[in-house]
């Protein structure tokens, strides 16, 4: 039977940053001289961080797909990364996509009816 101790060291080395890694980034960052975390408040921030590296991964494959590329490039990250410290910009061109679909859904249906558009 593991230990706790055998137990935290597997789920450790299959983490994305280690309790040892956050301990050397957090000193090195801090602006509280000695500054201390508890063991619960590293796993959280551990966890978050794993959370927004798996969005800003997934969105740049989706970027990556879109440009028709098999290979996540700096390009598609960075846009991701982008995208998620500006949320406004990413939903204002999507606002304007939307506003352009709009359009032409309202000049599609100027020209002929809806139900003769939808059996073509």
């Amino acid at each position: 039977m593991m230990s706790e101790i055998e137990n935290d060291n597997i789920k450790e080395e299959n983490r994305l940053i280690t309790v040892t890694a956050l301990n050397r980034f957090t000193k090195n960052v801090s602006n509280i001289d000695q500054v201390k975390m508890t063991k619960d408040a590293k796993h959280l921030l551990i966890d978050q961080l794993e959370q927004i590296t798996t969005m800003i991964f997934r969105r740049a494959e989706e970027i990556c797909k879109a440009n028709g590329r098999k290979t996540v490039n700096d390009e598609h990250l960075e846009t991701a990364y982008e995208e998620l410290m500006k949320p406004q910009e990413f939903l204002e061109n999507i606002i304007d996509k939307l506003d352009s679909q709009k359009e032409e859904l309202k000049t599609m249906a100027a020209d002929k009816s809806l139900i003769r558009f939808m059996e073509e």
